[in-house]
């Protein structure tokens, strides 16, 4: 009796826990001109992209569903082929999407439980275009003042849709405060892209006009808001830390220096951590912390932070895509083979960076449209003429311009520019070269033994007075 006893105990518990991660959510799509087209749906984990959490075919016809869990009210991206759009979703929805595509626009209809949320958002997607698009320019083409006032248009239109959207079509109260959240949070978005264009610099973000500046304040740091994952609050977000960051490029050290990029993961960590932020928002920015640490390599800085989060938030919901960038990293850590990338040079040769074995590679990976990397170009050619005699080093230049005439016209006004040259046109196998080395934009320069194989993966810049050294200490 005791055995029959347990075994039911057990039955019970399995069949609760199974039955708990049971799909709870469907879509049903009807979108005839999209036949044998994929769906999926992504699920933004606010720091690095999103995740796919249901994928489907559609058939001959154009039909599919999507069946998947969730636990609590998100925000999530629906795609077929290239056409995507945000919707809003509640466990137990069972929501019908019609997309109909013609050669000038696409129409979603929605039904079904769930289906007023979702057309809330297609509304007020029209109020928004209405307001962003003004006088046949986009209001981010303005000068500042002109596009605060088209910004706070925008706003002012979209509190008052939800006002009378509400009204019409009484919805949950927490539903209501998502969806209203995310109507600040478009305006805030471009309002943090608008800042990041014309002010990114430490320089610039001292002379942000104060009408501007105040975005910083008008953040909603709301924990519901945080657990619903809407993509545009992720970007809203990394542009809050980003400002942090600002703060502390403005801050000097005891003997007036600036404060090395090498300290920033730890005292960023210092600076949320005494923040005034709930317990959520506070995991949240720490993640955003280590994985734009990462972005720079596996410093000693950024694994500290990133062992000290693992201890601290064990369960962590973004402990997955850290520990991905954190792998990534592994694989082009000290030692590793170098993933190959090939050029074409100024006089159409095709270079490939496994053509140099058996020569220390610097490769200096640029562009003529960037700033940083053009003020950089002097030291490197100062330190490269001191290797003017040494067969086995070589310096190799990488310009990823999309438009090679204006790499190749820079190279004609300067000579002297000695070094290998090879330039990388093609969007695609740029974008694996980032992949490759972990890039998150240029300068970036590697360090490459005799053999092929990685010294590190985020060399010192040419302006940092360690590049002559390195490249010495390989030759002994």
């Amino acid at each position: 009796m005791k055995i029959l006893s347990t075994s039911i105990f057990f039955f019970f518990i399995f069949t609760f826990f199974t039955h708990a991660q049971l799909p709870n959510v469907s879509i049903h799509i009807q979108s005839p001109q999209k036949n044998n087209a994929v769906a999926y749906l992504i699920i933004s984990n606010l720091i690095s992209g999103g995740d796919t959490v249901a994928r489907t075919s559609l058939n001959a016809q154009g039909d599919g569903s999507l069946n998947f869990h969730l636990n609590q009210p998100t925000f999530a991206e629906l795609t077929i082929e290239k056409f995507q759009f945000t919707c809003f979703l509640s466990p137990d929805d069972n929501l019908k999407v019609i997309v109909e595509t013609n050669d000038k626009a696409t129409s979603i209809q929605f039904s079904g439980k769930g289906a007023e949320a979702n057309n809330y958002l297609e509304e007020s997607s029209s109020v928004f275009n209405k307001h962003f698009n003004v006088g046949g320019k986009q209001i981010n083409e303005f000068a500042p003042e002109e596009f605060t006032n088209s910004l706070n248009k925008m706003k002012n239109a979209l509190d008052e849709f939800h006002q009378s959207f509400i009204q019409k079509y009484p919805l949950p109260e927490k539903t209501s405060k998502l969806l209203e959240i995310s109507n600040q949070i478009i305006p805030l978005s471009f309002k943090h892209n608008y800042i990041s264009a014309r002010y990114n610099t430490t320089e610039g973000r001292m002379s942000i006009p104060e009408f501007l500046e105040k975005v910083y304040g008008e953040i909603p740091l709301d924990d519901d808001f945080l657990n619903a994952k809407y993509s545009y609050y992720g970007w809203v977000l990394k542009e809050y830390y980003d400002n942090l960051c600002f703060a502390l490029l403005a801050q000097k050290t005891p003997d007036g220096k600036k404060i090395p990029y090498a300290a920033f993961p730890e005292m960023l960590e210092k600076m949320i951590k005494n923040g005034n932020y709930s317990k959520a928002m506070t995991e949240c920015l720490l993640a955003i912390n280590i994985y734009d640490a990462l972005n720079q390599g596996l410093t000693s800085g950024t694994m500290s932070v990133y062992e000290s989060f693992k201890k601290e938030y064990s369960h962590s919901i973004y402990q997955l895509p850290l520990d991905k960038k954190y792998q990534k990293w592994i694989t082009i850590s000290k030692g590793a083979a170098a993933p190959n990338f090939t050029g074409v040079t100024p006089d159409g040769k095709k270079v490939s960076l496994s053509d140099l074995k058996g020569k220390i590679v610097y490769a200096d990976i640029w562009a003529t449209w960037c700033g940083p990397c053009v003020e950089e170009l002097p030291k490197a050619k100062e330190i490269q003429q001191k290797f003017s005699e040494k067969d086995d080093v070589v310096f190799l230049y990488v310009s990823i311009d999309s438009k090679s005439t204006n790499w190749k016209n820079f190279l004609e006004k300067d000579p002297a520019f000695k070094g290998t040259h090879i330039n990388i046109s093609d969007d695609t196998e740029v974008s694996k070269l980032y992949k490759a080395y972990q890039m998150s934009g240029v300068p970036a320069y590697f360090l490459i033994d005799k053999e092929g194989k990685i010294i590190t993966a985020t060399a010192s810049r040419p302006s940092s007075g360690k590049v002559e050294g390195e490249i010495r200490a390989l030759l002994k």
